[in-house]
This record gives structure tokens, C-alpha cells and sequence, in this order.
């Protein structure tokens, strides 16, 4: 994780022990739409890198050559199915494979119902060092409502 700005870019390395000349297939995962980038040895590779495929890297290696795959990685609103009534008006916030949600203990004073991410809040992702080892968690400014509309 990219600690410096966890809401945008994931970052590993992979070092190369050997040589010769193969190919390496990098996953880039589907929901990496807003972007992925791969460099070798810091130097940017060229070819094609589609979410939810491969990304080829065929080259003559030498030990110790280093690849790093760079994963956007947005909060990002996700829709439920239209055929699913009981989630009409809902969504689902993610950031990268990772699914997110508001917790009772987090808002021990409050309805989990009555609170509203409003469809234009923007959202962060901050890392938090101290919390269950480290984790990165989402940030949002919502609403509390009422059912009877107050």
C-alpha cells in the first residue's frame, strides 16, 4: 500500500533472480479502470494493459532487473443490480477489491439507516496506522435523516 497517498496508487515490486529471455504476466485486475501502469527497472513499459487481462512483459531479463506494477486505486461508488428492489437507491463504496461499510461501533449513537452519503460527496481514502494493524479507510461527509423527516 502506498502510504503516502493510499487512495490513489498501490505499489509492488517484483525483482527479477535470473535471466533470460521469457515473458511475465502481470494481472491487471478489472476493477482498475481509472488506471494501471508498469515499469521496468523505472523505466515505463509500452505495451497494452487492459483491466481485467494480462499485461504481457516480454523482454531478455537480468538478475536483479525490478518491475513494479502501480493499480489505481479511488473510492468508488458501486450500484446494485436494478433487479434487486430491497437496494433501490443504494450503493456499495469500494476501493480496489475491497468492500467497505458503516459499522454500529463506529456511530454507537445512531441509525445505520438514518445516515445518507449524498451521490456528490467526495470521498478519501486515508491509511490509519494504528487501527487493526493498518488499514486504509474511507472518508465522507453524510447526512442524517429521519424517517419521519425531520
Amino acid at each position: 500500500m502506498c502510504k503516502k497517498n493510499p487512495g490513489a496508487i498501490a505499489k509492488r515490486g517484483v525483482e527479477v533472480d535470473g535471466g533470460g529471455a521469457f515473458s511475465l504476466y502481470l494481472r491487471i485486475p478489472a476493477w482498475c479502470e481509472d488506471g494501471a501502469s508498469i515499469a521496468v527497472n523505472g523505466q515505463p513499459f509500452v505495451g497494452a494493459i487492459v483491466p481485467g487481462s494480462y499485461a504481457e512483459v516480454r523482454r531478455t531479463w537480468h538478475a536483479g532487473d525490478v518491475v513494479t506494477l502501480n493499480l489505481s486505486m479511488p473510492p468508488r461508488r458501486v450500484a446494485c443490480h436494478p433487479y434487486v428492489a430491497e437496494n433501490a437507491g443504494r450503493v456499495a463504496l469500494m476501493r480496489g477489491p475491497i468492500l467497505y461499510c458503516l459499522e454500529q461501533v463506529d456511530h454507537p449513537d445512531l441509525d445505520l439507516r438514518d445516515i445518507v452519503l449524498p451521490g456528490n460527496a467526495p470521498l478519501s481514502a486515508e491509511f490509519v496506522p494504528d487501527l487493526l494493524g493498518g488499514v486504509a479507510v474511507l472518508r465522507g461527509r453524510g447526512i442524517l435523516t429521519h424517517p419521519d423527516g425531520d
